[in-house]
């Protein structure tokens, strides 16, 4: 009978644990864990659970706790996963039919990253393997044993199985990213690693995703121009360039981060794209310039190229260019088209924000339209406070408000969208809501972000108008809608 162990690393993980634990359990004949520092109840969550764990302090090194925690393991199988990766209920299943057959040797998963307004990226990565003493992690971050299974694999004649049903990761959603600090973590361990290693391209990609997902332009900008002065004329980073499956991706932001200009951008991608491998990033970040520029056949031949392509991300390969084509379409005065295109992003992502605001913006002039499109959405998807923000911004201020109550159960912060719906018509609210200031003041701003997207000026006209009122509560409010845009 083959055994499997499950591997982790682990520090302040106890809020994560017990959902984690119930995901896992029957999963593994011994869970084994490597703490590096944890001051809450981790530890003893997973003795509890009948892990083993070694305590041993960070040294700043990903790859040389998940060596330790590999170290730990007796199960002919590893698996390695972290406290915020759920394995779907078939997972444990569909991986003992592998590690069970003699042909394989290891395993590539599907993680599923979740990210805002339901997208998600499936990115399949080698965590299982049959345990062998050649088999090590590398690279202090984002580390990765991709290579050494390969060659291990290479030397034993094992295959590479698969498992096809996914793990649910929650580490990209911003809030449980804030409250463990990755941006600074991970950010000093990057800048660490290019300093010791100016030729590591990888670090220097994985620096710019973290500018781009922290919205941090200075240090975007700072990235890409060391980056591209570190590659310079030199033939061995341009090969890599050339062949590393993200960089397309890796030039898509340096063009962000070098150039202010669209034209400029677009310049640098065309002439610089040639070399890379086309990647649905690549050509997604340059159809979207080639739109901007006017270029819009060559933007709809690349949106289409974009969709022929598998990345595992829904946003690239399906959701934003079916977006691109249908306001090229709009640019052509196809309008039945358009609507095809959108209705069919939302079919992959049915809470993205410009797909809804577009399916509802261009169903105004007809009500009747407008108003089955919202009722089917409402009963499909349920009272989404994307679908509450796409309707105020379109002016359906009522509509909103009914689809932000229906919310306000089970989250508190939509008393704040009614709030501002109640002011957008010269009403009073008498709403009690149980949310600290700070939860009041962030939700008011992203309210005050979304009446700035509004299709007509004049929400926020009427907004600054009725500010006043709410100033003893807000006092920030009257000087933020004055000065917004």
């Amino acid at each position: 009978m083959t055994t499997l162990s499950l591997c982790l690393i682990i520090k302040d993980e106890q809020d994560m644990l017990p959902a984690f634990l119930e995901a896992v359990a029957g999963l593994a004949d011994e869970i084994v864990a490597v703490d590096t520092g944890s001051r809450d109840d981790s530890i003893a969550l997973l003795r509890a659970a009948g892990a083993v764990v070694r305590e041993q302090a960070w040294t700043g090194d990903f790859a040389a706790a998940r060596n330790a925690s590999l170290a730990l393991a007796t199960g002919d199988w590893a698996l390695v996963l972290d406290p915020d990766e759920l394995p779907a209920p078939g997972f444990a299943a569909a991986l003992r039919a592998v590690a069970q057959d003699d042909r394989f040797g290891a395993a590539s998963v599907v993680i599923r990253n979740l990210l805002p307004q339901g997208h998600h990226r499936d990115s399949v990565l080698v965590r299982a393997f049959r345990r062998h003493p050649t088999v090590q992690y590398r690279h202090r971050i984002h580390e990765d044993a991709t290579a050494s299974v390969l060659e291990m694999l290479a030397v034993t004649g094992g295959m590479l199985g698969q498992v096809p049903e996914p793990i649910t990761h929650l580490g990209y959603l911003r809030e449980r990213a804030e409250r463990k600090d990755k941006k600074t973590r991970d950010r000093a361990l990057l800048e660490e690693v290019i300093q010791q290693d100016p030729d590591d391209l990888y670090v220097r990609f994985k620096l710019l995703e973290l500018a781009r997902f922290w919205g941090d332009d200075a240090l975007l900008v700072q990235a890409a121009h060391s980056t591209w002065s570190a590659i310079g004329a030199r033939e061995a980073l341009r090969r890599e360039l050339a062949d590393a499956p993200w960089g397309g991706e890796l030039l898509a932001l340096l063009a962000t981060g070098r150039f202010a200009a669209v034209d400029a951008r677009l310049d640098f991608l065309m002439k610089e794209g040639a070399a890379v491998t086309p990647s649905p990033a690549f050509l997604l970040a340059r159809a979207e310039l080639l739109e901007r520029a006017g270029r819009s056949a060559e933007a709809a031949t690349d949106f289409q190229r974009c969709m022929a392509l598998a990345d595992g991300t829904v946003q690239r390969t399906t959701t934003r260019p079916l977006l691109g084509l249908a306001r090229v379409a709009l640019e052509q005065g196809h309008l039945a088209e358009a609507l095809r295109s959108i209705d069919a992003a939302l079919s992959h992502t049915p809470r993205d924000p410009e797909g809804l605001l577009s399916a509802l913006a261009l169903r105004r002039a007809d009500p009747a339209a407008f108003g089955d499109f919202a009722a089917r959405h409402l009963d499909v998807h349920g009272p989404t406070d994307e679908l509450a923000r796409a309707l105020l911004q379109v002016g359906a201020i009522g509509a909103a408000e009914e689809v932000l109550r229906a919310r306000l159960a089970a989250d508190p912060e939509a008393g704040i969208g009614i709030l501002v719906c109640d002011l957008l018509r010269g009403q009073s609210s008498n709403l009690e809501l149980e949310l600290t200031q700070e939860q009041a003041d962030r939700a008011l701003r992203s309210w005050i972000a979304t009446v700035r997207g509004a299709l007509e000026p004049i929400l926020l006209d009427r907004l600054r108008a009725v500010a006043p009122a709410v100033a003893a509560s807000f006092p920030w409010l009257v000087d933020a809608v004055a000065s917004a845009e």
